[in-house]
Parts: C-alpha cells; structure tokens; sequence
C-alpha cells in the first residue's frame, strides 16, 4: 500500500514540478550555447581562448548542477511520503504535494535565480577583466548571468527545504536508542546528498576561477568564504532539530537514571546500616553501566559514521581548490 502510494505521489508530483526541470535543461543548452560564443569570440578577435579550462568548468558545473536537482527531486518525492506518514499523529499540517511543490516552485525560483545571475552580470562588468575589449567583457557577463541563473533556482530550493527540514526535524519522532525511522533516514540521507552536491559543485566553481582571467583578489576570498558557508549551512541546519530532540531525550535519560541509581543507592546504604553483610549491588552495577552508556550517545551528528563520512569527504573536495592554487604556483 505504502509503494503503491510513493508511486503515486512521484507520478502527481513529476507532473506538477516539471517546469523546473524544462526551464533547468533550457539554461544547460543556453549556458552551453553563450559559453561557445564566448569562446568563439576570442578567437575571432584574440585568435586564442585564454580561459577554456575555466569555461569548460562552467558548463560542466552547470549541467552537474541541473542533475543534481533532478535527482534531489526524484528523492524528496519518494521521501514527502515518510514525513507526511510521520507527521500524521502530530498538529502539524504536512502535505507531500505541497511540500514538493514550494521546493521547486517554478515561478519563484527563476526569479531568484535571474537575481542571482545579475549579480555575475554586473560583477563582471564593472571588473572588466578584458581591459582592452569591452565586447569580450560583455559576452563573459552573459556567459555567467545564464550559468548562474540555475545556480541561483537550486539555492532558492535549498532555502525552502532547510525551512521545511527544520519543521519536520522538529515534529517527527525521534529515539535515543533506535534512529532507523523511515523519517529521520530520510532526512539523513537527503543532507548526505546535498552536502556533497553543494560540496562538489563549489569545489568545481571555485577551482574554475583559478583557470579564469579574474585576477585572484579579495573578490576569490569573498566567494569561496560565501560556498563554504553554504555548505556548512547545508550540513547543520537540517540536523539541528534533530540533534535538539536527542540532546533532550539524553537529558531527561540521565536524570532519570540518576533518581533510579539514587533510590538504589539509599536502598543498599539502610540494608548496609541493618548490619546485613550480604550486599546484592548487580542492579545498581547495571545501572551504573546503563548511565555511562547513556552519556556516551552522540546526538551530532545524529547517525555519526555516516554523517562523519560525508563531512570529511565535503571538507575535502572544499579544500581541493586551495591545494591545486598551490600546486599551480609551484
């Protein structure tokens, strides 16, 4: 019953989300197109292309990009039904369809991202790192206004995700012990996903501009500042209600577990003071032992091997960048 209804869900939500998909393929094909004629430009008039590797990269970034949503959807539509079967016994109003729908809104999301893209648009001009060619100048604008658009659609669906994750994080149930819902894996295994998205596609960006003709500034500081911040936002942010309801959960444990071994404690104290020499300790030992674990259990990351993983491995593709910049100039 529960497949038939993910297929049915996936079925409503591929029909009602598809805009962003057609609108997201369109900017791969006009990204790609703008690129060529950038490149095309440089040999007609420098009879050479300076920055292949960093146009190149660009393009790749973004189709890399658009895959990455697609996917991303593709998941969270197959996920909507286990937060929506989760959050049934709550207050909260939660709807699957309206979940997928605000995430990848079409209409919102495109205006962020052509917002975004005039920001690339009017860096580069007023940059101008072709001093002596204006129409170069202008045709690397337009090249970075259409590949940052996609860019600025996907950070526009990761906004309202992190706000809908910190709902659902903040109302599934979640237990000390046993962290194998299908809700939280979910949620999980989504922030794995992205992390490593959004660490890969800034590692890519950022290497690309050591191979552009951007001189290497303060301006480079700012952006590779402004992805790191993303990620680390990616990684923390859907976790943190969780890791809030563990922390309690593990709090409310070890007061209760104190009071038990208090109780306990007493109870062999007066058996002792009878003058019963026969003391019978095995309970509070178990609790004792019981108590350390307890202690023990990490709340953050919620399931720490994977977790742990995926931050090592986006910490290392964001500090790739910095290792070849220093290669480059050996």
């Amino acid at each position: 019953m529960l497949k038939l209804k993910q297929e049915l869900i996936v079925r409503k939500n591929m029909e009602t989300n598809r805009p962003w998909g057609g609108a997201g393929l369109a900017l791969v094909f006009i990204t790609i197109f703008t690129g060529l004629a950038y490149v095309i430009l440089q040999i007609y008039l420098k009879s050479e292309v300076k920055d292949p590797i960093f146009v190149g990269l660009i393009m790749a970034n973004t189709y890399a990009i658009y895959r990455f949503t697609i996917f991303l959807k593709r998941n969270l539509q197959l996920s909507s039904v286990a937060y929506e079967h989760s959050l049934l016994e709550t207050s909260i109003q939660f709807s699957g369809h309206t979940f997928m729908r605000e995430i990848f809104d079409g209409k919102k999301s495109f205006f962020i991202g052509m917002i975004f893209g005039m920001v690339f648009l009017i860096m580069v001009i007023l940059l101008s790192p072709w001093k002596d060619l204006t129409l170069l100048n202008y045709a690397l604008a337009v090249f970075l206004f259409v590949a940052n658009i996609l860019t600025g659609m996907a950070l526009f669906s990761l906004a309202i995700y992190f706000k809908y994750s910190f709902l659902i994080g903040s109302n599934i149930n979640v237990h000390l012990w046993d962290r194998s819902g299908a809700a939280i894996s979910s949620l999980i295994d989504t922030n794995q996903y992205i992390v490593l998205a959004v660490a890969f596609s800034s590692c890519v960006a950022i290497i690309s501009i050591l191979f552009s003709i951007f001189e290497l500034d303060f301006s480079i500081f700012v952006f590779t500042l402004f992805s790191v911040s993303i990620i680390i936002l990616t990684y923390v942010v859907p976790l943190m209600p969780i890791t809030t309801q563990l922390w309690a959960k593990k709090k409310l444990v070890i007061e209760e577990l104190g009071e038990v071994m208090q109780q306990e404690y007493n109870r062999i104290i007066t058996i002792a003071k009878n003058g019963d020499s026969t003391l019978d300790t095995s309970r509070f030992d178990s609790l004792a032992v019981l108590l350390k674990t307890t202690k023990s259990i990490k709340a953050f990351p919620p399931i720490g091997e994977h977790s742990i993983n995926t931050a090592i491995l986006a910490t290392t593709l964001t500090m790739l960048p910095s290792i070849i910049d220093f290669l480059l100039k050996l």
